[in-house]
């Protein structure tokens, strides 16, 4: 919704004209005004108020000149505008995972791999819209198919060896809740491992956390990319973890 209203407001412009700023355009979060002098526009973000009275008490959040040219100010309308919606669009039924680690172990023995996931449930992404209402979203392929995969590329694994190293998804999840007309994001990786040989054994656990944030729209591109970064932050702090890292070198605690 775009009201328009014959308003004055004074400002210094980016020139340094003292301007008297006028042609009034008023959206759901934020006004603009207009000076002829320079061609400057006035934006002002409210923080309370869906369509706000003109009062400087209401003008808490910020307020910035922008020295811009009149022919992008349709395209500064619709930028604003769309970053106002807070309904998400559809959730998508699964996460495309993307696993690389960095993590390579100089003359390494030989190791066996086994890679387990403990989760009770099987989505990465739990969306909750109400109490009564939530969506899922699960992997394009197992997690733990992937980190097994791609350790086997980046670690002298064999299928049978003295040193075995077991490697555990206790917890993978993005949950994100809607409060209001805004969505709290938050994102947890737990993996954790076991280094045996004979009786010796080391035992190991990462966690990565993210948020809350908070946000007034669903990106399902941003989160998919957040969750594959924290998850290979998580898998590489746990095989650099300096106890875990020698056993498996040289197969002493």
């Amino acid at each position: 919704m775009i009201v328009r209203h014959n308003c004055w407001r004074y400002a210094f412009t980016p020139t340094g004209n003292f301007c008297k700023f006028h042609s009034h355009y008023l959206f759901n979060s934020f006004s603009v005004f207009h000076c002829t002098e320079d061609d400057s526009f006035l934006i002002i973000v409210y923080l309370i108020g869906r369509y706000p009275k003109f009062s400087w008490k209401d003008l808490i959040v910020k307020a910035k000149l922008y020295s811009i040219k009149r022919v992008y100010f349709s395209a500064l309308t619709v930028l604003f505008l769309s970053a106002c919606g807070s309904t998400p669009g559809p959730t998508p039924s699964a996460l495309q995972l993307s696993v690389q680690s960095s993590v390579v172990l100089a003359e390494s023995q030989p190791l066996q791999l086994t890679v387990s996931d403990r989760r009770t449930q099987n989505h990465l992404l739990r969306v909750e819209h109400s109490l009564d209402h939530a969506e899922f979203a699960t992997a394009t392929q197992p997690v733990a198919t992937l980190i097994s995969e791609e350790l086997q590329r980046t670690l002298p694994i064999v299928g049978q060896a003295n040193t075995v190293l077991h490697i555990y998804i206790d917890h993978a999840l993005v949950r994100a809740v809607r409060r209001g007309n805004e969505y709290e994001v938050e994102h947890r990786v737990v993996l954790s491992a076991v280094a045996t040989q004979g009786n010796a054994q080391v035992r190991s656990e990462m966690t990565t956390t993210m948020g809350p944030q908070t946000v007034r729209r669903l990106d399902y591109g941003r989160i998919e990319r957040d969750f594959n970064r924290n998850l290979n932050t998580t898998l590489d702090a746990l095989l650099r973890e300096s106890e875990l890292r020698q056993f498996l070198q040289v197969g002493s605690p």
